[in-house]
């Protein structure tokens, strides 16, 4: 995981991963991962259908396509969702 961000609030924790182009595969084994209570997709580009339905608990944000994979992860933090959790990591 490439960054972390802390805040001081519920004990919560989420992953969020920037970008479309993983296969539904690496998806669904992030799913897997225990203690983390959300999932978040902040992508550039539009995700697949078919791999949305594969996905049960990614919630998914498509934003315009600035500043590359951190200017996603960027964007996703503008949303101000990380602010209810305790422990927020991301991958790109």
């Amino acid at each position: 995981f490439a960054s972390s961000i802390y805040t001081m609030m519920s004990g919560k924790t989420c992953v969020c991963v920037t970008g479309w182009h993983f296969n539904a595969l690496a998806y669904q084994g992030i799913e897997t991962l225990a203690g983390v209570d959300d999932f978040y997709i902040s992508s550039h580009k539009k995700v697949e259908a078919k791999l949305v339905k594969s996905l049960k608990k990614f919630k998914i944000h498509e934003f315009p396509n600035k500043g590359l994979d951190w200017g996603c992860y960027a964007q996703w933090l503008e949303l101000g969702l990380w602010k209810k959790y305790e422990y927020c990591r991301h991958r790109r």
